[in-house]
């Protein structure tokens, strides 16, 4: 049982990590990410301090979820709290092994805290601060301290007497739970006041691109579109590339029906060239201004610029190399604006270029629909034909869950079934549009 529940999946981990650290080290880190696998670990060290920090002296208003402003250590001694912190995280771990037989509960809760940060805190190249990673491994940490308190730990030896001993105790076992539900009471009363709650957080990470984003966009919503485009240029000025804040910035500035410069949407050509990640920011951007540029609503913001945009987007070799499905949304988005043109079979060549760029079905359903719903159904029969020819099944259910997801899709037949009602919707769409074609060639006649 040991053997089965305990080593083997320990091994399994273990080659499993071996080989990100092999892969890392010698193929380097994706393009999205700002540094090397040697810089994260260094890190990391500094994190789990913070983690550990977060857990013992805990704050009723910690620093929020925006930690994008965490610079990676570049050395030991860049900055110099890296060694240190390295130094604490071994000799934490050390004292934990030595001291598994005579304090074995201690040993357990600092072994079980690496333990559970070994997946998102070493070798994957995920980003380097997230305070949701310290949940699972923190379940154990107090355990220790809550076995001296009820007494479990007496053997323990201690300078102070055993009746100051038991005072202490008993006066830990009330005032401990009341100040941390208090502490609790605060930090979820501020939780439930999303506009408190980004400003906070905007003020306590002033250089988090992210904090400041979504405290501009709490002070649109509030009607306050002025104070979020100062903060927003304010921000700006420490990191004048920063692809979410330009992009939250126009939204201001066409809030404002100030409009935007072209100094701006240069600026904004430059982030889009340069981002690493623009995650889901930049699509989900796209979709909600292209209406705002159509309708002509916000000074120096149309369509030919959002195309210039799109454009150099194009030429970030960083989304191109990692991400497709971004790209995907980058040429559907462009492909959108080619139907605005009445470009129609340029539109068309380009949904099928998006869809060769991530080749799913339900992206090229979904660009069909579209099409449709413009008005263009016999393109979009043709996009579907597109489809037919450079769609392969998938050939087994692979390892990951989308693999596996996809495979279940294409065996169960899904695909073929939404495909038929799609196509059954679009040739309907055509027969109704020769319909209401054929009245006025009547009249003609």
């Amino acid at each position: 049982m040991r053997f089965g529940v305990l080593i083997l999946p320990s091994i399994l981990l273990g080659a499993f990590l071996g080989w990100n650290a092999f892969s890392g080290f010698v193929n380097g880190m994706p393009a999205t990410m700002p540094w090397t696998l040697g810089e994260r670990l260094m890190t990391e060290a500094r994190v789990l301090t913070d983690y550990l920090y977060s857990l013992w002296l805990p704050r009723a208003f910690n620093h929020g979820l925006f930690h994008d402003d965490l610079i990676a250590s570049s050395g030991f001694f860049s900055p110099a709290s890296t060694f240190f912190c390295v130094l604490l995280v071994l000799a934490l771990f050390a004292s934990a092994w030595a001291l598994r037989r005579r304090l074995p509960t201690l040993s357990v809760a600092l072994i079980f805290f690496f333990a559970g940060h070994l997946l998102e805190s070493t070798v994957i190249p995920l980003e380097l601060y997230f305070e949701h990673r310290n949940y699972v491994p923190s379940l154990l940490m107090f355990w220790p301290l809550a076995l001296w308190i009820s007494g479990g730990a007496a053997s323990v030896h201690s300078p102070l007497p055993s009746s100051s001993l038991r005072v202490l105790r008993i006066a830990l076992a009330f005032v401990l739970p009341l100040a941390l539900a208090g502490l609790t009471f605060l930090g979820a009363s501020l939780w439930g006041n999303v506009r408190d709650q980004a400003l906070l957080w905007a003020r306590q990470n002033p250089l988090s691109s992210r904090a400041q984003a979504i405290a501009a966009q709490i002070e649109l919503t509030r009607g306050n579109a002025a104070a979020a485009a100062a903060r927003l240029d304010h921000a700006l000025a420490k990191n004048p590339y920063d692809l979410q804040l330009l992009l939250s910035l126009i939204s201001a500035r066409c809030s404002t029906r100030t409009g935007i410069t072209e100094t701006e949407v240069v600026q904004t050509e430059t982030a889009m060239r340069i981002a690493r990640n623009a995650g889901n920011i930049g699509a989900d951007w796209f979709d909600r201004t292209l209406a705002v540029a159509q309708a002509g609503s916000c000074p120096g913001l149309t369509v030919d610029v959002l195309d210039r945009l799109l454009s150099a987007s194009a030429e970030n070799l960083h989304l191109k190399e990692f991400a497709p499905r971004f790209v995907q949304d980058r040429i559907r988005l462009q492909a959108r604006i080619a139907l605005l043109r009445n470009q129609n079979e340029r539109a068309l060549s380009l949904f099928n270029s998006a869809f060769d760029a991530d080749p799913r079905p339900d992206a090229a359903m979904l660009q069909a629909a579209l099409l449709g719903t413009v008005g263009q159904p016999q393109l979009a029969l043709r996009h579907l034909d597109h489809l037919a020819q450079m769609w392969h099944s998938p050939p087994d259910a692979g390892w990951s869950m989308p693999s596996l997801h996809a495979w279940l899709l294409w065996k169960s037949g899904y695909w073929d079934n939404e495909l038929v009602h799609l196509r059954k919707t679009l040739v309907q769409d055509i027969a109704e549009q020769k319909a209401t074609q054929l009245p006025s060639s009547k009249s003609d006649l």
